[in-house]
């Protein structure tokens, strides 16, 4: 009987020196994107708006960006006044994230969009879908940022807004439209005063 208790506790033991390095591995690479961040979209290189999010640890994340306030000298999304996003994450990959997000659009009045298409004034709701990688090596920087996204009209009201299963289950695809590369905002020690 203490022979077979030792060569239980022997097994279980190697099982776990054995695990040990796949734990280390899942908390080297886990979820890097985690925290505070700040930076551009892109719409041309070199030209760009800021943005921030955060992303929490239960797969949620909320952002916003210079869009909400209507005031990019664009046409249309970028003149509309926006609400902050919000969406869920998740990692695809070892250090690669996936992402989709929402934002409710006010266009004040009619206006262009870049293809040249009319804008009515009215409601509107944005879904984007992006992804990035953040990597153990540089975990202070999103990369290889890209987003797409697509526009449900709602009409002169926000009462008119269609079906949200619809919405987010549309299969179009999301071509990317935009790059991104945001920085962590890391904690600094007290100030000294």
């Amino acid at each position: 009987m203490f022979h077979k208790r030792l060569l239980i506790g022997f097994a279980a033991g190697i099982l776990l020196l054995t695990a040990l390095p796949s734990l280390a591995s899942a908390q080297q690479f886990g979820p890097l994107t985690v925290g505070g961040w700040y930076g551009k979209v892109f719409l041309q290189p070199n030209v760009g708006f800021p943005f921030q999010a955060v992303f929490n640890k239960d797969g949620t994340w909320s952002g916003t960006d210079a869009r909400g306030f209507g005031l990019i000298p664009l046409g249309f999304p970028f003149t509309a006044l926006g609400s902050t996003f919000m969406g869920q994450w998740v990692r695809s990959g070892i250090s690669t994230y996936a992402w989709t997000g929402t934002q409710i659009l006010y266009n004040p009045i009619a206006s262009k969009d870049p293809a040249g298409n009319t804008a009515p004034a009215g409601w509107y709701i944005l879904i984007v879908r992006g992804s990035h990688q953040v990597s153990g090596d540089d975990p202070n920087h999103m990369v290889n940022g890209q987003a797409g996204a697509k526009i449900f009209p709602c009409g002169p009201t926000v009462f008119g807004c269609p079906d949200t299963d619809k919405i987010l289950n549309d299969p179009a695809p999301f071509p990317p439209q935009y790059t991104y590369a945001l920085s962590r905002i890391q904690a600094t020690s007290p100030p000294a005063w």
